[in-house]
């Protein structure tokens, strides 16, 4: 079974907008899924747009969760899902041995 993991890696925001302060416009993140030792991700980039000032979070409130559900909302279900069905595949053809497949992992001496 594959896990699926979604990560933040930059926010990009803007010093005032709509009398707002430090308004999130746009998160790089990644979508990696892991299944025995075997691991893909997919990188993904999303603007958003401007939030009214009544559902504002104030960028030190943030959380990973919160930027997240933004950010699969801009990406919009069938783009989550077809990030989702890619990496399956490269695991799976990676697990088969049928592709050779480039991998990257943490050094060895650092874990």
């Amino acid at each position: 079974m594959i896990i699926y993991t979604w990560k933040i890696e930059e926010l990009e925001w803007l010093n005032r907008a709509l009398g707002l302060a430090k308004v999130v416009c746009m998160v790089r993140g990644r979508c990696e899924g892991t299944q025995d030792d075997h691991t893909c991700h997919l990188p993904f980039t999303v603007d958003l747009s401007l939030p009214e000032s009544n559902s504002f979070i104030a960028y030190d409130s943030l959380t990973e969760e919160q930027v997240l559900t933004w950010a699969k909302t801009a990406l919009g279900t069938d783009k989550t899902s077809s990030m989702e069905s890619t990496i399956a595949t490269l695991i799976a053809e990676d697990l088969e041995g049928g592709n050779s497949v480039k991998h990257v992992s943490e050094l060895p001496w650092s874990t």
